[in-house]
């Protein structure tokens, strides 16, 4: 199968999804106009309340994630990468030279 094959398959797929849309749409009007004002005010205010009631319950499922993260252990300090580390500024400096290049023997020669 040629890259062609695919493009035309993908935007025969697309224009199977557009018709769909469609007539999805068409259905939703005509059972809008099938209904008088009152039912559609009805029907509105309706979606309006369940678009705010997702919304608040999305807002609390977010705020109790974000304290379960905060509350998890994955802070302690047993968990930590750094658990083994050496503190550099207590231990001896193992690689202590001398700074001094003219200490009396000349910069090349001990």
């Amino acid at each position: 199968m040629s890259f062609i094959d695919k493009l035309k398959g993908a935007l025969k797929k697309d224009e199977q999804f557009k018709q769909a849309e469609k007539e999805l749409r068409i259905q939703k009007l005509l059972e809008a106009r099938q209904k008088n004002s009152n039912e559609r005010e009805l029907d509105r205010f309706m979606e309006e309340e369940r678009q705010e009631e997702i919304k608040r319950r999305l807002d609390m499922f977010r705020k109790k994630r974000q304290q379960s993260f905060f509350k998890s252990n994955m802070f302690d300090n047993d968990n930590t990468i750094l658990k083994e580390d050496v503190n550099i500024l207590k231990t001896k400096n193992i690689f202590h030279t001398r700074t001094d290049m003219f200490d009396g023997h000349g910069m090349f020669f001990k």
